[in-house]
């Protein structure tokens, strides 16, 4: 049995205001009193009432969700890296009030298309972007558009001046070489000593 969902008009008749004080009151307007605030807030959370985001979005501009185009690069594709990478982005963003939105680029799909509906259909309000090549078209896009977002990886033009995130690959490789090397060398110390 589902419930029915209450709508702000609902809740504003109930508590006999007004829709835009019971709006502003769960927006956390100062002008609103703060006991008119704190009982809005009371009756919201016991009338199970959830904002509807396509008004919200109509009245803020803004759709509180953060983009990812996803490659589908075919069935078999498997990247642990991925996985990890969008729960710490998911959890992340969650704990500053965004969600995340995946938009997936199917196999023979431009990225770049995938981004701009993204970007031009107003699903999010910045977006992350992954595998950054050389010189990279969507960057450029997000750039000339003026829209937020953030690199994970490195462009070689060292005058496009965005925000980036990236993995130390030399370290990483490093402390790869030193646990083979470690490893080989106990197997070459056990397999001599067994002579």
């Amino acid at each position: 049995m589902t419930t029915r969902v209450i709508t702000l008009k609902e809740l504003a008749a109930g508590l006999d205001l007004s829709i835009t004080t019971v709006s502003r009151a769960l927006a956390g307007h100062e002008q609103i009193a703060l006991k008119t605030r704190e009982r809005v807030a009371h009756a919201a959370r016991q009338a199970g009432y959830v904002p509807n985001t396509a008004a919200r979005t109509l009245v803020s501009g803004r759709s509180g969700f953060v983009g990812l185009v996803l490659p589908i690069r075919g069935p078999n594709l498997v990247d642990s890296f991925l996985g990890e990478f969008v729960t710490g982005l998911g959890e992340g963003l969650v704990s500053h009030g965004a969600d995340l939105i995946l938009a997936t680029a199917a196999f023979g799909h431009s990225e770049l298309s995938v981004l701009r509906h993204v970007v031009e259909s107003g699903r999010a309000d910045g977006v992350v972007v992954t595998r950054i090549a050389a010189v990279d078209e969507r960057l450029a896009y997000l750039r000339e558009r003026g829209f937020p977002f953030v690199a994970h990886g490195r462009l070689l033009d060292s005058d496009f001046g965005y925000n980036w995130l990236d993995t130390d690959g030399a370290h990483a490789f490093g402390e790869a070489f030193d646990m083979l090397y470690s490893t080989c060398s106990t197997i070459s110390a056990t397999a001599i000593s067994a002579w």
